[in-house]
């Protein structure tokens, strides 16, 4: 189900972000980021999504490091696009979602918040 279908047809109120520590698609974002990596078609569409993300990506980091702080930047910025979608727009303006985030480790689908008031 894709955001917008939920948004505009099912009225979802709330989206939960997921970004899960040592996801992929980030750490080939950084990679070509930092070493001009790049990949087949439509996970280079994928990456070019992220890209943008990780303006403030810090090279001095352990690829390790950078790759925490990746997860987290992409989670926030996704976050920060939803209230901003036409489908939220017209479906009753800026603020009709809300949106959350969470960060959870490969296995774990709890997807529990490591901390409140974000």
């Amino acid at each position: 189900m894709t955001l917008q279908h939920a948004g505009v047809h099912l009225r979802t109120p709330l989206f939960v972000v997921l970004g899960h520590e040592g996801c992929g698609a980030v750490k080939a974002a950084l990679d070509a980021k930092f070493h001009g990596t790049g990949d087949r078609s439509r996970i280079e569409a994928l990456i070019q999504t992220i890209l943008p993300t990780l303006e403030r990506a810090d090279p001095g980091l352990t690829p390790d490091e950078q790759l925490h702080a990746a997860v987290e930047a992409n989670a926030r910025f996704t976050m920060r696009q939803i209230p901003d979608t036409p489908e939220s727009e017209g479906a009753g303006g800026r603020g009709r979602h809300a949106a959350r985030r969470s960060r959870g480790r490969d296995g774990d689908r709890t997807g529990a918040f490591p901390r409140a008031g974000f």
